[in-house]
């Protein structure tokens, strides 16, 4: 595989991972669960690799979870939570697109998760549509890292031919 020269990396925003849970079932009326009832409750992930990890579990059970459906993307394992078949995590931005009948809960007792969504460019001129993603992506304020304005930098210069928006675990 050939290496890919990136240069520049930005992080656009932090978000705290939750755990989406059907609003009628055991955890109902909830804001937040403690992460001792997570333990023998049923999970729907993403598909797992060797070189990912599993998607969908809250990190660290105690015990091999319970996996009852596997989905690629989040707005499939909502709708199967809805349906009441189980639980999933996602990130609190998913809140605006949450399918009537599920609910976002804090996990009590245990690290908060952070997910950093991060934008990743290549060299030589960004295309409109990828200038046009970067400029969409929310900036909110970060304590640790001074604030992006506007476009992110290198999308002003034109220097981004393509991005990659990922979302990895933990801050550096």
């Amino acid at each position: 595989m050939a290496a890919v020269r990136v240069t520049g990396l930005g992080a656009v925003l932090d978000t705290e991972l939750v755990v989406a849970a059907v609003s009628t079932g055991a955890f109902a009326g909830r804001t937040a669960v403690p992460v001792d009832a997570l333990v023998d409750v049923r999970w729907i992930t993403a598909p797992a690799s060797h070189a990912e990890p599993l998607l969908g579990v809250w990190p660290g059970p105690p015990n091999r979870p319970d996996i009852v459906h596997c989905a690629r993307d989040w707005l499939t394992k909502l709708q199967v939570v809805a349906g009441g078949f189980g639980v999933t995590t996602v990130p609190s931005r998913l809140s605006p697109v949450l399918p009537p009948g599920v609910s976002l809960l804090r996990v009590d007792g245990a690290p908060p998760e952070i997910r950093r969504v991060l934008v990743a460019r290549l060299p030589g001129r960004p295309t409109p549509t990828i200038t046009a993603v970067i400029r969409a992506l929310p900036r909110p304020p970060d304590p640790c890292r001074p604030p992006l304005t506007g476009a992110v930098p290198w999308a002003r210069r034109g220097r981004a031919p393509g991005a990659v928006i990922r979302v990895s675990a933990g801050c550096p």
